[in-house]
């Protein structure tokens, strides 16, 4: 199943329970199973063999006031046998009726690394019925030990100039010595609703 696909299937079940507070049901339950596709480019570069922990998204946080940090950790697991360099992950995130709000702050570690700010670009929809996005560039993960879990981490904060609501995104990562090929796929969400005086 291509990476639209699951992102498609993640976005439409993050807005059916965008209006229940606290719970937005596993990633299996938000994006359909995806099967591991052949081998192109040597024995890592699989669909899946970068494995992203369906706790990933468990509930929707919610911030409340302006600055609030949520963070969201995402255990990623290397499944090869052998040592990954190289690794990298692009995140995105779902823009549809904000278009004239300002992205989310996000800022991204790996482990306990240093922090480091996501720079975003604003992307037009190139299909007829996607939306429009917030992409990152290529963030360099570095090595993964071969079976090691990594845990990846964002956290998101909102300014004065975002808009209320719901905010789904997904992180797609993959290998340079991999030709581009998607090897794991995730998921998270995150709210901004002010707290009603």
């Amino acid at each position: 199943m291509s990476a639209r696909i699951r992102r498609t299937a993640f976005l439409a079940a993050a807005a059916v329970l965008a209006a229940v507070p606290g719970s937005l049901g596993t990633a299996r339950a938000a994006q359909a199973a995806h099967p591991v596709t052949a081998v192109t480019a040597g024995a890592a570069c699989y669909d899946g063999s970068l494995q992203v922990a369906d706790r990933a998204v468990g509930t929707v946080q919610n911030a409340t006031r302006v600055g609030q940090k949520l963070d969201v950790v995402i255990p990623v697991r290397n499944l090869d046998g052998a040592t990954r360099t190289g690794t990298f992950v692009d995140v995105a995130v779902d823009a549809a009726g904000k278009n004239k709000s300002a992205p989310p702050t996000i800022w991204w570690r790996l482990d306990n690394d240093p922090w480091h700010l996501v720079h975003f670009t604003w992307v037009a929809p190139t299909m007829k019925g996607t939306d429009p996005q917030w992409q990152s560039p290529d963030l360099g993960l570095g090595t993964f030990a071969a079976h090691q879990t990594r845990s990846l981490v964002l956290s998101t904060s909102f300014g004065n100039g975002s808009t209320r609501g719901l905010y789904t995104g997904w992180e797609s990562f993959g290998t340079s010595s991999c030709n581009g090929m998607e090897q794991g796929f995730g998921a998270f969400a995150v709210s901004y609703r002010i707290a009603q005086a």
